[in-house]
């Protein structure tokens, strides 16, 4: 006799009523835990959105703030510059005024007649808007266009101008008229040789002028120092 084999059920088995439930390693099973998960990465996301999103609008706003700054100055620097140059300008008409009337033929002349000097004197004080004028001599003895007579030897506007230059005074207080003033000197050649020296007295005010209607940026101003620092000119 031959001895069968019972063949296998495909059927699943129940264990006392109960379904049999497989775990995935790794992953949770329960419905609600594997929707916090989610909540939880979708938060963290937008955290990384976030945090980029300010990271890039930080870049932007510090990298406007740096061209705004840097336009801001770039535009005061030039405004100061075209200021400087504005304000030598000025200054360097004053000086050729001066130079003008020392280069004159008529005062290159040795045999000219004083009243004659003294009438050309005149006449450019006028056209000039000097307060007075007058020509000195290499000991420092200045003859004003009235006949008027005064020594500067120990001036800086004659020994510059007695050395073969051209000078502009800081303001100072006249003697003669009580007010402040300046001066502008210019030495007097025939040849190669300084004969004299011709020195023009102007206000102050016209001085400040210089500077007085400059303005740099919306609120800056120019301010007026010397060669030594000192300042003859602030709006304050």
């Amino acid at each position: 006799s031959k001895f069968k084999l019972p063949k296998p059920s495909l059927k699943s088995k129940k264990s006392d009523g109960k379904k049999i439930r497989f775990k995935t390693p790794g992953l949770s099973n329960n419905p609600d835990k594997v929707k916090s998960i989610g909540v939880k990465l979708l938060t963290s996301i937008i955290v990384m959105i976030l945090v980029i999103s300010l990271a890039l609008g930080l870049g932007a706003y510090t990298f406007t703030k740096n061209i705004i700054t840097s336009n801001i100055k770039n535009n005061l620097t030039k405004d100061a510059t075209d200021s400087a140059k504005l304000a030598e300008e000025r200054i360097d008409k004053y000086l050729k005024e001066i130079e003008s009337i020392a280069s004159s033929e008529l005062l290159k002349k040795q045999d000219v007649p004083k009243e004659q000097v003294r009438e050309f004197l005149k006449s450019e004080m006028q056209r000039l808007g000097f307060s007075s004028i007058g020509i000195a001599d290499l000991d420092g003895n200045l003859t004003l266009y009235n006949g008027n007579t005064l020594n500067i030897k120990n001036k800086d506007f004659f020994t510059v101008a007695k050395n073969g230059g051209t000078y502009l005074s800081s303001p100072f207080l006249s003697g003669i008229s009580g007010t402040n003033q300046f001066a502008t000197s210019s030495a007097i050649y025939v040849g190669y040789n300084v004969t004299g020296v011709i020195v023009g007295f102007k206000s102050a005010n016209k001085l400040y002028s210089i500077v007085k209607d400059i303005k740099v940026g919306d609120t800056g101003y120019a301010v007026l120092y010397d060669k030594s620092g000192n300042i003859i000119y602030h709006p304050d």
